[in-house]
């Protein structure tokens, strides 16, 4: 038995060694000609492709970043306008975003094959989401009203979401599910803003807020199937949150910065179960259920040994992370730069079992079973 134990012991020191050689952090540091900044928007499902935004002199300027050719920015646009790009699809081959025209801001969709286009019907406004197939869009459209959102779909064309009734005069839509089927975002009125969570069949439901402080919540995030939310709201202090039907709105847990005056849920995985964000004055946060919100910049110490690369690079945003959670994309600060950066993590229960668990240790396990002990369980981060 002494002897499984030791090869027990052995086989995690070896799995927390494959961790570490397994992850990786890449800085943007050569930016595309005119660039001063970068920010990322948002990231494939396999966390190789990257969208979002550089500041120019004068503007910004939409692009799309592939780990295999680099930069594409969108320059079949009018020079010095501004466009961002917003959203990806999961297979990283459609883009939405907002551009600049004559005619005002215009919601846009990229493709390969048909580069940029203004989003037939739109007239105005944004796409900030689309879904995992890139066939369902959302965003927003400014009105004589007001701000209104939308939902868009090649076969059944624009769906305008007005404000559902007072006080509220407006709605803003910040994201859609990897379905299509569940739109989330806040609606607004002149002295209050409250998230919700759309769909066809049920139309509004409002999320509420957190208890203290003035009233003021909106939805950032949402799980594959549209069944967890995330986003920010404001308690004692501007703070996370994580929202279900079962359980309502809840804190993500108190601020790491209780200096702070804000701090957002950005984006989570396919299930809900792994949030990131960001926290005023303290920077990029990645939550779960079983630890808590924590720092992302010392998680990546401790858990990933990435010491040296945080030594001169600050994660000030996470706004990204794919559906299983093994990348992490977002913004943050090298030197006087703002610039974007992707976190490869490979989940440490995973490497566990696919790498570091020798046939000893599974007759340990088995022994343990017949013993009436139950299964040696390897925590999930």
């Amino acid at each position: 038995m002494m002897r499984w134990v030791f090869t027990a012991v052995v086989a995690c020191a070896l799995a927390s060694t494959a961790i570490a050689s397994e992850s990786r952090f890449f800085i943007f540091r050569d930016l595309p000609e005119g660039f001063q900044s970068l920010h990322i928007d948002a990231v494939s499902a396999n966390g190789k492709v990257v969208v979002g935004h550089g500041r120019l002199e004068r503007g910004t300027r939409a692009f799309r970043w592939t780990s295999a050719s680099g930069f594409d920015v969108f320059e079949d646009m009018p020079f010095g306008t501004p466009s961002f790009a917003r959203d990806v699809s999961a297979n990283g081959k459609v883009v939405v975003g907002s551009m600049d025209t004559e005619n005002g801001s215009r919601p846009f969709v990229w493709t390969p094959r048909g580069r940029v286009q203004i989003l037939p019907g739109v007239s105005s406004g944004g796409a900030v989401g689309v879904s995992d197939d890139g066939m369902v869009i959302v965003g927003r459209l400014s009105t004589a009203e007001g701000g209104r959102g939308f939902r868009w779909s090649k076969a059944t064309g624009m769906e305008r979401l007005d404000a559902p009734t007072a006080p509220y005069i407006s709605t803003g839509v910040f994201n859609v599910s990897a379905d299509g089927q569940v739109v989330v975002g806040a609606l607004h009125s002149d002295d209050r803003n409250e998230a919700f969570r759309w769909t066809k069949r049920g139309g509004y439901e409002l999320l509420g807020d957190l208890p203290g402080g003035r009233f003021d919540s909106e939805a950032l995030a949402v799980a594959a199937d549209g069944s967890v939310l995330a986003g920010g709201a404001w308690g004692t202090a501007g703070e996370p949150f994580r929202w279900t039907s079962a359980a309502g709105l809840q804190e993500l847990g108190n601020a790491p910065a209780r200096n702070s005056q804000w701090a957002m849920a950005t984006d989570m995985t396919a299930d809900g179960a792994t949030i990131v964000g960001w926290v005023a004055g303290d920077g990029a946060f990645v939550w779960d259920e079983a630890r808590g919100m924590r720092n992302l910049r010392r998680e990546l110490i401790d858990q990933y040994d990435l010491e040296a690369e945080m030594s001169y690079f600050i994660p000030g945003a996470a706004t990204a992370i794919t559906a299983d959670g093994d990348v992490i994309a977002g913004t943050g600060a090298l030197g006087g730069l703002q610039t974007g950066w992707i976190a490869t993590v490979p989940e440490p229960s995973g490497i566990v079992l696919a790498t570091a668990m020798p046939l000893s240790l599974l007759s340990f396990a088995k022994w343990r079973r017949r013993r009436g002990r139950g299964n040696r369980r390897v925590d999930r981060d």
